[in-house]
């Protein structure tokens, strides 16, 4: 059995269990719009508008309710807004951390790392648990992106293959940078308890960064959640481009600690 297949292996129940409560929080939230409008009370949110005195600037009261009753009877908003802006890339958090801390920092806290150094080269176990980890978090962002495509044709609204893939890879490529921070906490560390902390402190970390003025840019969520994929039907280029050469960056800063760590 090659060491890839092993890795696989390893991860198989956790990928299996993360993968099953992704299709099954999908399937709960994107087969329930309707049921979801009936629950929903427009009058309250139109309250709560009216006691946004910011919104009122801006907009009257007449031209906001109409926009929000636009919206709320917008399947590609719902999806987006439920979806992808929400309940998905959280468990893709989830799964980054549950799928990654233990990769390299069990290995050292189990004194392991002799007996796979004395079968494999470092270079071999580096890139196999590397390439099962991803591999398995891209299945489940897969899977997540195309399931409101299956799940429109048994359902009467539309959406589209295209923007399910345009999700589907700002979500991947947003994924890996987050991915590699975890990947490089795992190698630094000698427990399994120390990078879920820091990866978890990184995390919303990120998330406040987003909250600064003039650093909206630096929010990686945003990315995540496919904001600007909604708005513009559009992917953001140069940003991906900038967090993949980022993730590759510290991907290679790991694998230099890692070729050299003493075990």
């Amino acid at each position: 059995m090659s060491l890839l297949i092993k890795e696989l292996w390893d991860l198989r129940w956790r990928g299996i269990i993360l993968l099953f409560l992704t299709l099954l929080t999908g399937y709960f939230v994107l087969s329930n719009y309707e049921w979801f409008k009936t629950v929903t009370d427009i009058a309250q949110i139109e309250q709560g508008l009216k006691q946004a005195p910011f919104l009122n600037q801006l907009l009257d009261m007449e031209t906001l309710n109409q926009q929000l009753l636009e919206l709320f009877n917008n399947i590609d908003f719902y999806v987006w807004s439920q979806w992808f802006g929400k309940n998905l890339y959280q468990l893709i958090l989830l799964a980054i951390i549950i799928l990654t801390f233990p990769l390299f920092a069990r290995e050292t806290e189990q004194n392991t790392n002799y007996f796979l150094l004395s079968h494999r080269t470092r270079k071999q176990i580096f890139l196999s648990k590397i390439l099962a980890s991803f591999f398995s978090i891209f299945l489940i962002i897969a899977a997540g992106s195309i399931l409101p495509v299956v799940i429109a044709l048994f359902h009467e609204f539309n959406f589209s293959l295209e923007q399910a893939l345009m999700y589907g890879l700002q979500l991947s490529v947003s994924s890996l940078f987050l991915y590699s921070v975890v990947v490089f906490f795992s190698i630094i560390f000698n427990d399994v308890i120390k990078p879920v902390i820091a990866s978890v402190i990184v995390f919303v970390a990120l998330g406040l960064m987003g909250k600064i003025s003039g650093m909206l840019y630096l929010n990686i969520y945003r990315y995540m959640t496919g904001v600007d994929i909604f708005f513009t039907s559009s992917i953001q280029t140069t940003a991906m481009i900038v967090i993949f050469i980022l993730a590759l960056f510290i991907l290679m800063g790991s694998w230099h600690i890692f070729k050299n760590k003493d075990f």
